[in-house]
């Protein structure tokens, strides 16, 4: 099975980001939750999504804004 990498660019770390990494607990498929806030990347969406893509260890990108859930 594929390893899936979730990688979620925000601004900062708040209460709708441990909701979106909370929902993504529950996914059996999620092999790790990357969460990149301005203090590791500042910058971008775009930005804080490609240093994120250069760490991950998974097969599989998939991205997520801060405020929604899986």
């Amino acid at each position: 099975m594929a390893k899936v990498s979730v990688i979620i660019p925000t601004k900062i770390r708040d209460a709708y980001l441990e909701r979106c990494v909370g929902s993504l607990k529950l996914l059996p498929e999620v092999y790790e939750i990357i969460m990149v806030t301005d203090k590791e990347c500042p910058g971008f969406p775009a930005g804080k999504r490609n240093w994120a893509m250069q760490r991950a260890k998974g097969d599989i990108y998939a991205f997520i804004d801060s405020d929604a859930t899986a």
